[in-house]
């Protein structure tokens, strides 16, 4: 046989080929389309709902847009009566979060918050910047969950901690288990508080907690993290020594304070 009619005979054996895998690809797509059509996958919408990160983001996007701005979603640590109030702005995946909480904002909640003489009252609020970092909504939702057994600020520490852990994961879930379980009391219960659905939306309740403490953030002016206001005013912890920075405001709030309480005898003395 010559070569021409070699290629003509596998010219040919080609196109049927061809021809049949485009029948099948015919045939399945009409199935797909009918089984869609039944409601099997769903579509769009619910290929991104409540089991999927991107779904569970675009639910919040819209939470946060549609949500009050709210003081009262923060989470408190320390003393109540405390002079000095500090807010804390913080997104769980961000770099930047993590080294600030490392560091000066363990060691401020260590010298001003947790000690004999508190001087501050310390709240921290979520706010999750974007999509970008998809697993964000799951840690804030994780450590309002420590949050119900008294150990909020111990997995808010954990968390940035380990954040390279679990922060860039298809399902990060796993891991964030495994930090809970060395931080909660009751691991169970913390699992079933993970696990808590809204039955209208199909996400966690925690969810409309947290596009309020956003929306409040937002109202304030956050735009990046981690924000620390003390006393209302902002202070700027990405230049220089953050821990300076902000024991510099507190002691100069701790002045005012000083001052203002001064009976006139004590201020002519």
């Amino acid at each position: 046989m010559d070569n021409k009619s070699q290629q003509k005979k596998g010219s040919g054996k080609g196109n049927s080929v061809f021809y049949g895998l485009a029948v099948v690809i015919v045939l399945g797509g009409a199935a797909f389309l009918y089984w869609q059509s039944q409601g099997g996958g769903g579509g769009a919408d619910q290929m991104a709902g409540a089991g999927s990160l991107e779904g569970e983001w675009e639910a919040f996007r819209v939470m946060a847009g549609e949500a009050s701005a709210d003081p009262a979603t923060g989470v408190v640590h320390g003393s109540e009566s405390a002079p000095i109030l500090i807010e804390e702005f913080s997104d769980y995946s961000c770099p930047a979060c993590a080294r600030f909480s490392g560091f000066a904002g363990r060691l401020l909640r260590q010298n001003y918050v947790d000690n004999a003489d508190p001087r501050v009252r310390w709240v921290t609020y979520d706010y999750p910047i974007g999509p970008s970092f998809p697993n964000s909504l799951r840690a804030h939702v994780a450590a309002r969950c420590a949050g119900d057994q008294g150990v909020y600020m111990m997995m808010h520490d954990m968390l940035l901690a380990r954040q390279t852990t679990w922060y860039l994961q298809a399902d990060p879930d796993g891991t964030i288990n495994s930090i809970a379980e060395e931080v909660v009391p009751d691991f169970g219960a913390f699992r079933d508080c993970s696990a808590m659905r809204d039955e209208a939306t199909g996400y966690h309740p925690y969810l409309a907690e947290i596009a309020g403490s956003r929306a409040y953030g937002a109202q304030k002016g956050v735009n990046s993290t981690p924000t620390i206001f003390v006393n209302g005013e902002r202070v700027n912890v990405t230049a220089g020594d953050p821990y300076a920075v902000v024991e510099a405001v507190i002691e100069a709030n701790t002045a005012t304070d000083a001052d203002a309480g001064a009976s006139p005898d004590e201020e002519s003395s």
